[in-house]
């Protein structure tokens, strides 16, 4: 997966479609644009530079060492080639209403990354979402335009069919099942754009 539309997201988008996507403002003084998402290190605060750089708006030597001071912060080719992208989309033609759901989907996958799993109670064979990141999950919920309990229904249980596919069996899954569920949907949805 290249991460870079990610980090121009965080970089690019206006004041306005930042509140709508619920994501938070770049740090001015780290370069940090990928603050608190999983996906895009880990989570906490992610500098831009630690990502390998192979495009040509990297202000990098040729050893791969940061270019001397003056040289325009990361965030700011980032912001320019988040506004390349959506001048490609205008020549393009992709309607208003498509772009909106394009950097709703990207956005959502940058909040689906922070939502993690447990076990429910002590049963190791079931899970739940995680304490803290309900709020991740409902806000991916909402860009994707689905009911949260939808999306953890689909993470934490599987549907078994007897013969025919007449019979349905709704079965918990462990947080480890619950994971690479989100983990799939993530792809997937990321190659569908």
């Amino acid at each position: 997966m290249n991460f870079h539309i990610f980090y121009q997201l965080l970089a690019g988008v206006s004041d306005g479609e930042r509140a709508a996507l619920h994501l938070p403002p770049p740090s001015a003084a780290s370069g940090a644009t990928g603050v608190g998402f999983a996906i895009l290190g880990g989570g906490g605060s992610v500098p831009r530079d630690s990502v390998p750089q192979a495009s040509v708006l990297s202000a990098s030597s040729a050893d791969g060492s940061a270019a001397a001071s003056g040289a325009p912060s990361t965030s700011m080719h980032d912001a320019a080639a988040f506004e390349r992208t959506r001048e490609a989309m205008r020549v393009m033609e992709v309607a208003e209403m498509q772009q909106a759901a394009v950097l709703r989907s990207l956005a959502s996958l940058l909040h689906l990354g922070d939502v993690e799993f447990e076990a429910l109670g002590g049963d190791s064979d079931a899970s739940t979402i995680g304490g803290a990141s309900g709020e991740a999950l409902k806000l991916a919920a909402m860009l994707l335009k689905l009911p949260a309990e939808f999306l953890a229904e689909a993470f934490c249980t599987r549907t078994i069919g007897g013969s025919g596919g007449v019979e349905l069996q709704r079965l918990q899954q462990p947080a480890s099942s619950a994971r690479a569920a989100r983990d799939a949907l993530c792809r997937a949805l990321y190659a569908f754009l």
